[in-house]
């Protein structure tokens, strides 16, 4: 029983994620200057020491 309580929870977070971010297009990421941004999201941060002198955004 307690397992499948587990499957159906799994399965609503997982439709939540899916109904919530599969709409976003690529313009909508966002990213982050240093790590103190991270904080409860799934971020995207700029590096900055890889792109030395390149135009380039670098993101990780």
């Amino acid at each position: 029983m307690e397992l499948a309580k587990n499957a159906v929870f799994a399965d609503n977070v997982f439709s939540f994620f899916v109904a919530r971010y599969s709409s976003l297009k690529k313009a909508d990421m966002e990213y982050y200057e240093n790590v103190l941004g991270l904080v409860g999201h799934t971020p995207l941060v700029k590096l900055t020491r890889l792109n030395k002198g390149l135009k380039p955004l670098i993101l990780a």
